[in-house]
C-alpha cells in the first residue's frame, strides 16, 4: 500500500516561510470559455439525437429535446462572442429536428396528464377516448436527426467554431473577467425588462439564457477577481432567482397544457380534474419571481478595468432662417431623439467612423470639422463607452438612412436641440455647439 503524503507540522515551520495563499490565475478569454461550452454541449446532444432517431421511449425523447434545446439557447446566449454567419446556420440546422422532438414531447406531456387522472376522472370514457387519439399521433413517426447536422454537431463538439470579428461586446479574446460582464447585464436586461411577463416561453428561454452566462462567470471566477465583493459570489444569489424563475415558468407552461387539454373534453370530472391544474396558471406566478430578480441587478458584477467601448459621431450644422440648424435623428429601437454616432469599427480610426456613421444614419456626405468635447458613460450592458464628436458641414445627399436603425431626420433650430434630446449627455454636446455658434441653448425638453 502506498505511503500516504506526510503533513508537515506547522509549528516547526518558519513563519516566513509559510506557503502562501495561491495567487488567482489570469482568466481564460471568453471565447474559448464559450467554445468549451458549446463542445460539451454539442457532444451532448449529438449522443442523444442518435439514441432517439426511430425511438418512442418518452424519456429518451424528453433527453434529446432537453440536450438540443440546451444547445441552441447556448448558441443564442453566446451569439455576441461567436461568428454570426456560423451560428445562423447551425441554429437554421437545428429547427427540423427541434420542431420534431418538440411535438413528440408535446403528446407525451399530454399523455402524462391524461395518465396521471385518478378516480372518477380516470374512468371518464371521453378522456380515454382523447387519450387513444394522442397516442396514435404520437407512434405515428419518431423523430430523426439528418446527417448534415450530426457533422454540425460534431464539429462543435470538436471546438471547430469561429470567433466574431467584430463582437458588439468586444474582442471574444479579451479575458472573461472583461467581457462576461457586459453579457451577463445584456441578457439580465434582455430578460427583466424586454420579456412580456405573459410570455412564459419568452421567460424560460431568457431565464435560461441568463442561467448560461452565469455558469460561465462561476467557472471563470469573475466575482473573485480584486475588486468584487468577498464571500459567497454575488452572482450566486441572481442564478438562485433565476433557477426560481425557470421552474415557475415551466409550471405555469404545463398547467397552461392541462387547460388545453380540458377545453378539448366535455363537462365531466377529467375536465374538472384538468381545470383544477390550469387554475395554478396564474400571471403572477411569474410576475413575482421576475420582479424579485430584477431586484439584484447591482449584484452582477461590472467590468472596471477593460478597454472602454469606442463611439463616434457629429453635430451637422445649417443655416437657418432664425440661425443655425442641427440635425437630429430618431433611432427606431429606442424610440428616442439624439445624435449620429455608432460604433468604431476594427482598423477605423475615430474621425473616419464619425464621418461614416453620420452618411449611414442620415444619408448625407460631411465634411469633419472641429472635435468637440466627448463623452464617457455606462452603456445599456454597463460596459464603459466614450463617444468623440466633431462638427460637421453637409456636402451632398449619399442616400437613404437604414429604416431599421433610423426612422427619422429633423433640422432644429441649435438653440432649441437640447429641448429634443431627453439624455444629458447629448445635451452637453449641442449646448457647447449653441455657445459658440448659436447663443445659449434653451433649456428643458419638448414633450
Amino acid at each position: 500500500m502506498t505511503n500516504p503524503t506526510p503533513v508537515p507540522d506547522r509549528s516547526t515551520v518558519p513563519t516566513g516561510l509559510l506557503p502562501a495563499r495561491a495567487a488567482h490565475p489570469t482568466p481564460p478569454p471568453a471565447g474559448c470559455l464559450a467554445r468549451a461550452r458549446l463542445a460539451g454541449s454539442a457532444a451532448t446532444a449529438a449522443c442523444w439525437l442518435r439514441d432517439a432517431a426511430g425511438a418512442s421511449d418518452p424519456g429518451t425523447v424528453a433527453a434529446a429535446l432537453d440536450a438540443l434545446g440546451a444547445l441552441r439557447t447556448e448558441l443564442r446566449s453566446l451569439r455576441p462572442l461567436l461568428d454570426k454567419e456560423r451560428v445562423r446556420w447551425i441554429r437554421a440546422s437545428t429547427d427540423a429536428p427541434a420542431r420534431d422532438l418538440a411535438a413528440a414531447h408535446d403528446l407525451d406531456q399530454r399523455l402524462a396528464l391524461l395518465d396521471g387522472l385518478d378516480g372518477a376522472a380516470a374512468a371518464d370514457p371521453e378522456a380515454r377516448v382523447l387519450r387513444t387519439a394522442l397516442a396514435r399521433a404520437r407512434y405515428r413517426g419518431a423523430p430523426a436527426a439528418g446527417a448534415d447536422l450530426l457533422a454540425d454537431l460534431d464539429d462543435l463538439a470538436a471546438g471547430r467554431i469561429g470567433l466574431r470579428d467584430h463582437a458588439p461586446l468586444g474582442d471574444p479574446a479579451l479575458p472573461a473577467s472583461v467581457l462576461l460582464p457586459p453579457l451577463l447585464q445584456r441578457r439580465f436586461r434582455k430578460l427583466v425588462r424586454d420579456t412580456d411577463p405573459a410570455d412564459t416561453a419568452a421567460v424560460h428561454r431568457r431565464a435560461a439564457e441568463l442561467r448560461i452566462v452565469l455558469a460561465l462567470a462561476a467557472t471563470a471566477r469573475v466575482d473573485e477577481l480584486p475588486g468584487s465583493a468577498g464571500g459567497r459570489p454575488s452572482s450566486c444569489a441572481v442564478d438562485d432567482a433565476a433557477a426560481v424563475l425557470l421552474e415557475r415558468a415551466a409550471a405555469v407552461r404545463n398547467a397552461c397544457v392541462a387547460a388545453e387539454l380540458a377545453d378539448r373534453l366535455p363537462p365531466g370530472p377529467a375536465r374538472d380534474a384538468l381545470a383544477a391544474m390550469a387554475a395554478t396558471a396564474r400571471p403572477a406566478a411569474v410576475r413575482e419571481p421576475l420582479s424579485a430578480l430584477a431586484a439584484l441587478r447591482d449584484r452582477l458584477p461590472v467590468d472596471t478595468a477593460g478597454p472602454a467601448k469606442r463611439a463616434a459621431g457629429g453635430v451637422l450644422l445649417r443655416s437657418g432662417p432664425d440661425g443655425p440648424q442641427a440635425l437630429l435623428v430618431h433611432r427606431v429601437r429606442q424610440g428616442d431623439w439624439t445624435l449620429p454616432k455608432g460604433t468604431v469599427a476594427p482598423g477605423e480610426t475615430d474621425v473616419e467612423a464619425a464621418v461614416r456613421e453620420v452618411r449611414e444614419e442620415t444619408g448625407l456626405r460631411c465634411r469633419a470639422g472641429a472635435e468637440l468635447t466627448g463623452v464617457r458613460y455606462r452603456d445599456r450592458n454597463r460596459r464603459a463607452k466614450q463617444v468623440r464628436y466633431w462638427l460637421m458641414t453637409p456636402l451632398a445627399g449619399a442616400g437613404r438612412p437604414d429604416p431599421s436603425e433610423v426612422d427619422g431626420l429633423r433640422w432644429v433650430p441649435l438653440a432649441e436641440a437640447g429641448r429634443w434630446l431627453p439624455r444629458e449627455r447629448d445635451r452637453m454636446v449641442v449646448a457647447e455647439v449653441a455657445r459658440e455658434h448659436g447663443g445659449t441653448a434653451r433649456p428643458g425638453r419638448v414633450a
